[in-house]
């Protein structure tokens, strides 16, 4: 896009062992779902995201970094940095059009009262998943508050939802 992520850069592979290594371990501690593992997963995504060369965005590896610390805000309830950290995520190489980024980000917007911008990525939600097969998989294990919203700004599918 515009040039910004031209060539075909590697990082290195202790680079990039330890990038993965530290966003599992950042993903395992929020999974505990207390201010402990957030606190954790925060360090670890953070020390990530240090590890890659400037800017980070023309990494792949950054989306799901941006997406866990989004993550981190989102059950801390800070909705605001949420979507910040989410539009972060999707601003990477190759996340525009992730299901579940837009989902993030969807949410977020919805929980912050833009329902404009929650009807938008919802939508965007929808239709990547169902453009890969997967249909309303996507909304699987969500609030339902979420796809009901969608079904009253989006037009159902000519085969139905």
């Amino acid at each position: 896009m515009f040039g910004l992520f031209k060539g075909n850069k590697r990082l290195s592979d202790d680079v990039q062992r330890r990038v993965e290594g530290l966003s599992s371990q950042a993903v395992r501690a929020l999974a505990r779902n207390d201010a402990d593992g957030r606190q954790q997963a925060y360090r670890h995504c953070l020390e990530a995201l240090e590890l890659l060369p400037e800017p980070p965005g023309q990494w792949p590896q950054a989306a799901q970094l941006f997406a866990v610390l989004g993550d981190v805000y989102w059950q801390s309830g800070d909705f605001e940095t949420a979507s910040n950290a989410y539009i972060d995520a999707i601003s990477c190489r190759d996340a525009l059009g992730d299901a579940a980024l837009h989902l993030r980000l969807g949410r977020a917007h919805y929980e912050l009262g833009d329902s404009d911008r929650a009807a938008d990525e919802l939508c965007r939600a929808y239709l990547a998943s169902a453009h890969a097969g997967r249909g309303l998989a996507i909304f699987e294990g969500e609030d339902p508050k979420y796809f009901e919203f969608l079904k009253t700004r989006m037009q159902a599918p000519q085969d139905g939802w």
